[in-house]
């Protein structure tokens, strides 16, 4: 039968599966494949190809692809854990650290011996597979195993059937797709953290050739655990904590309690650099789309404002190149968190500028016409600190 594969037209063999195609087209990738799309939808790669499919396949390089690899590592931790130390082991991926995750297990671990496991478990070749089951009776399998949090958090989906992945004989659920085996997850490093917690490191899309160096960062784990500790007090620890609260109170409280320590961070940290001003030229805000950049850098100059102190803000979404100029990401879109999207020549030019002293006609970027229009005149006076805020600050 015909079919489409990366845009071109072939023959395939009929009752052919992807993972078929995938031992064919594998050595025209760099990297693993891991994913497969048939008409722009991600596919079971053990599923038969259909007559007339556009078939795309995607390696760890592609930033969907990355996702779907990070899931499967996690698979594979968990399965590799559980292994060494038993059923009654539980394991919590905390939050990112530094291009990795952060792990915490409810017993005393090895990472040596955690490693050793995985990379016995990619040699295997142990597939990954999916399975349509009855949310029912997903609730009684994870009853049996002691997953408390997945049996609550089943009991809020209206679905009759949920998606299971399988990997030896333990079935685990995710909000997106696996790989198909444990042979194509073999790029990973862990680094211990504490007695019973690790940090998980892989390649990225960004740098698919490297597995990056774990580099502890010892005032962003404390901020986490004070926000785990603070929550705690308000016996929120998972999702299905959250989901109980917001049904019989609601979210206002909440939120309303999360602004207010926003608040006393930030007045905090004003107040240390108070008290270091003498020693402070520029603050750095940096942050994901959508994360609160511009109003956080907004409401710590009016915090540094009340202690005395001037500020002058930048921000580098205004430095931003044309919109002919923007790079496009892989499916074709402008990609602005691509740090190539900024015309650093100029900012960093102005910035230098600005901390000598000198008077600078900074752009301001138009979204309309997609241009940065050299209008909003500055100069950095003495004793005024120059705050930055931006996705690469």
């Amino acid at each position: 039968m015909k079919t489409i594969i990366n845009n071109k037209e072939v023959e395939i063999d009929n009752n052919i599966r992807y993972i078929d195609l995938i031992e064919k087209y594998q050595k025209d990738y760099f990297y693993n494949i891991v994913a497969v799309k048939e008409n722009n939808v991600f596919v079971d790669i053990y599923s038969k190809v259909k007559e007339n499919a556009n078939i795309v396949f995607f390696d760890y390089s592609n930033k969907e692809a990355n996702k779907i690899y990070v899931n499967g590592l996690i698979f594979m931790t968990i399965y590799s854990i559980v292994s060494l130390y038993g059923e009654d082991t539980f394991i919590n991926v905390r939050h990112s650290i530094d291009k990795g995750l952060f792990l915490t297990v409810n017993k005393k671990i090895d990472v040596i011996k955690i490693k050793e496991k995985m990379l016995e478990v990619v040699e295997s070749n142990l597939a990954i597979t999916r399975h349509s089951v009855n949310r029912l009776e997903a609730i009684k399998y994870f009853e049996k195993n002691r997953l408390k949090e997945k049996v609550e958090l089943l009991k809020y989906s209206t679905n009759t059937y949920i998606t299971l992945y399988k990997l030896g004989n333990m079935y685990d659920f995710y909000f997106s797709n696996l790989p198909y085996s444990t042979k194509v997850i073999d790029k990973f490093d862990l680094s211990q953290e504490g007695k019973n917690g690790f940090v998980l490191t892989f390649p990225t899309s960004f740098e698919p050739n490297i597995i990056p160096s774990y580099h502890p960062r010892k005032g962003l784990f404390n901020l986490f655990e004070e926000h785990y500790r603070i929550m705690s007090m308000f016996g929120i620890n998972t999702v299905v904590d959250l989901n109980k609260i917001v049904l019989k109170y609601g979210i206002n409280d909440l939120i309303r309690i999360e602004e207010t320590l926003q608040s006393d961070r930030l007045l905090n940290i004003a107040n240390q650099i108070y008290l270091n001003k003498t020693n402070i030229k520029i603050i750095l805000l940096s942050g994901p789309s959508s994360s609160g950049k511009t109003t956080t850098s907004i409401k710590l100059c009016n915090y540094l404002r009340s202690f005395g102190i001037k500020t002058l803000k930048l921000s580098m979404d205004d430095y931003f190149l044309s919109k002919e100029e923007t790079p496009l990401d892989e499916d074709g879109n402008k990609d602005y968190d691509n740090i190539k999207a900024v015309n650093l020549e100029l900012f960093d030019k102005q910035v230098q500028e600005l901390l000598e002293g000198k008077e600078v006609m900074t752009p301001i970027f138009n979204f309309k016409n997609g241009k940065g229009e050299l209008i909003n005149k500055l100069k950095l006076t003495k004793n005024t600190i120059l705050v930055i805020e931006g996705i690469h600050a």
